[in-house]
């Protein structure tokens, strides 16, 4: 009975397998790769939203940062104005963590609504107005459908309208 403690000890106590950050190939971005991209976008980091104690909980391993990109430039591709990447905490697991406000630059091969990649080896160019710049003309990023647009206008003028109604009571 002892040996049976001792293996689910050794099994408590033994470390999990451990994850390295490895590049088989770095690549930030250059003229040269956003010209023949499928997108290329530029913007500023607006926002992390990072795991709750729940999600560390629940997942063995950590869950990744979400990160909001605010795109205002774009050379190709139809890129929306708000972007959602993921990346990860750092150290090992390659992840990356401009601070909000801080420029970049995506160039890749995704499709539009993709989520960039937002790691150590294939990152974003961070504040580089040269490539901004040599890049050439931009045009703004795709807005939202207009059915989106009437959705929102609905949902705010019924939230209004409730409002209204519970003030008269």
């Amino acid at each position: 009975m002892w040996r049976l403690g001792l293996v689910l000890v050794g099994l408590l106590v033994l470390p999990d397998r451990a994850d390295a950050c490895s590049c088989g190939r770095f690549s930030q971005p250059t003229v040269e790769s956003c010209r023949t991209a499928k997108r290329a976008f530029a913007g500023t980091v607006e926002s992390y939203h990072w795991p709750t104690s729940l999600d560390l909980l629940a997942r063995r391993k950590p869950s990744p940062i979400d990160v909001a990109l605010r795109v205002d430039r774009v050379w190709t591709g139809e890129v929306p104005r708000q972007v959602f990447a993921w990346t990860g905490h750092g150290g090992g697991d390659c992840g990356i963590g401009p601070e909000p406000g801080t420029r970049f630059v995506v160039c890749d091969d995704l499709d539009d609504d993709a989520d960039p990649d937002f790691m150590f080896c294939s990152s974003p160019a961070f504040d580089a107005p040269e490539l901004e710049a040599l890049l050439g003309t931009w045009r703004a990023p795709a807005s939202p459908p207009a059915g989106w647009l009437l959705l929102i206008a609905g949902a705010v003028a019924l939230v209004a309208s409730l409002s209204q109604r519970e003030q008269i009571r």
